[in-house]
């Protein structure tokens, strides 16, 4: 087992992620769609400006909050979100 460790967005352990979608595209490493692994972030296309943004939890899932007045939910990114354009992200650090 590996020792813990503490997990970061940056080299700086007192970083903290950008807040809105469009900043958070640009954060991190660019990752490709077949090397998603979980705790990445995945920001979504969907109306146009970068709006949606869900985090990889594996077996080609995200959870994400889908609208207001919904719960966070557990989706599959095959399907309805496959036909949006998106971008993954890989922000932490171990």
């Amino acid at each position: 087992m590996r020792p813990q460790r503490r997990a970061s967005c940056s080299p700086d352990p007192f970083a903290t992620l950008p807040r809105t979608s469009q900043t958070m595209r640009g954060s991190g490493t660019r990752i490709d769609r077949a090397d998603v692994q979980p705790g990445d972030i995945i920001v979504i296309n969907n109306d146009g400006n970068w709006g949606h943004v869900g985090l990889a939890t594996g077996n080609n899932t995200m959870i994400h909050a889908p609208r207001p007045g919904k719960t966070v939910e557990t989706t599959s990114l095959a399907g309805y979100w496959a036909k949006y354009d998106w971008d993954v992200r890989r922000v932490l650090y171990y």
